[in-house]
């Protein structure tokens, strides 16, 4: 009776990551849709690369001052019902984006999106995976959901590419993949209401403000970040790539929005898990963190020194498929520094909302700069600045990381020569 009991447990829990990993495939498709089909919307939109950017910024910002208060509302209100409503208001708002609305509303929507998918949604998200998996299969479950998420995304994606193709009119075809990403980000919705249950609420830590004052003096903490912050913003400058191939090397935006695809959920689904499961193996995730960077950095140096030539789109797309496979290798590996530094389990929480407030902050700023540069900078020379952030961005990746792997090599053969004493 028991094991048929802990059978039916885990189909149940299995079944309800499953459905995890659908919203959390489909709910960041839609603020960050430009990520495929960067000019069809923004001719849709009629906006130039500077007010297109603000968009985005006011999403960022958004997200980005409501990381910490997340995790205060998601100690008290249950996952299921922040789930439910994130996914439901955030495909609402994607209906009434697919009406092309002005400017200032584009922007509204977009702060919207920023406080559905942050404030009610990622610690929420988080810890609905953490009391599902249980203190003995938290590694299983969150590698399983990225890569589950992975797949959602990149099926999803390739999906909103075919019916985009399928119309002779790019506005139809992009009109109709809103409508097919706002319809899957629902469905999310009522699936989570049905099938998941109300956790209860966490008793409030009485110490939160010195653990925020701890977070924030702590030198391991703030490599943290500033690993986060690299990788982040240069995937955020990665954007752009779409359009480079459309307006610089000439590719249709048909193929284009296939590549990107590949490249932006593909790699998300082979690359991240990958990242994580190689660190585990050689027993060393610093080490595949640094290596990472190394490669994030030749890929971006090459990119920055491609000539402009048809002849070199090919070469170039194998240059943007590497990478976003050494950023997801990333993703997949860079919260688990808060384990290998050895920070405290009281501030480990706080230590993730500041890494993650410092991290992700380029969504605020970023496209809004990126926007502007290639305004200002018309052609090819403007997406040779974004190119070579993303290279300065890398070095600074390569650094912190080599320092964080020294460091955690040095701790490791210390205590092991005392235990060997």
């Amino acid at each position: 009776m028991n094991l048929l009991s802990k059978i039916m447990d885990d189909r149940t829990r299995y079944f309800r990551l499953c459905i995890l990993a659908w919203g959390s495939g489909f709910i960041y498709l839609l603020p960050y849709i430009r990520y495929t089909f960067y000019e069809p919307l923004q001719k849709a939109l009629g906006l130039d690369h500077t007010a297109f950017g603000v968009s985005m910024s006011a999403y960022g910002l958004c997200a980005l001052v409501t990381y910490w208060p997340g995790g205060w509302l998601a100690d008290r209100i249950s996952a299921k019902k922040l789930l439910s409503f994130s996914y439901l208001a955030t495909g609402l708002l994607g209906f009434y984006f697919a009406t092309y609305p002005s400017y200032p509303m584009t922007v509204v929507i977009h702060g919207a999106w920023g406080v559905c998918t942050t404030l009610t949604f990622w610690a929420a998200f988080i810890r609905a995976t953490k009391d599902m998996a249980g203190a003995e299969e938290q590694g299983q479950f969150f590698g399983l959901l990225e890569g589950i998420r992975g797949l959602v995304s990149t099926l999803a994606s390739f999906t909103v590419v075919a019916i985009f193709a399928k119309f002779a009119v790019e506005q139809d075809g992009l009109t109709w993949t809103l409508y097919f990403l706002s319809a899957g980000t629902i469905t999310a919705s009522f699936l989570t209401w049905f099938f998941f249950e109300d956790s209860k609420a966490l008793e409030p830590s009485e110490s939160l403000l010195q653990d925020v004052v701890a977070t924030i003096k702590s030198p391991l903490v703030w490599a943290v970040a500033v690993i986060v912050f690299s990788c982040y913003a240069t995937m955020a400058i990665g954007s752009y790539l779409t359009p480079y191939l459309t307006e610089i090397m000439g590719v249709s935006a048909a193929s284009a929005a296939f590549w990107a695809t590949f490249w932006t959920y593909g790699c998300q689904f082979l690359a991240g898990p990958v990242g994580g499961i190689i660190g585990d193996k050689v027993g060393s995730r610093p080490n595949v963190l640094f290596v990472s960077f190394i490669l994030l950095l030749i890929t971006t140096i090459v990119i920055y020194f491609s000539p402009v030539d048809k002849s070199w789109a090919q070469i170039l797309i194998f240059m943007f498929i590497a990478m976003f496979a050494a950023m997801y290798a990333i993703r997949g590996v860079y919260f688990t520094l808060i384990e290998d530094l050895k920070i405290p389990s009281s501030m480990s929480g706080a230590a993730i909302g500041f890494a993650s407030v410092i991290g992700f902050a380029p969504d605020a700023f970023i496209y809004t700069w990126a926007g502007n540069i290639l305004d200002t900078h018309k052609g090819v020379q403007g997406y040779q600045i974004l190119f070579g952030a993303s290279a300065a961005l890398s070095a600074l990746g390569v650094i912190i990381s080599g320092i964080v792997a020294v460091y955690v090599y040095k701790r490791n053969k210390k205590k092991q020569v005392r235990i060997h004493v």
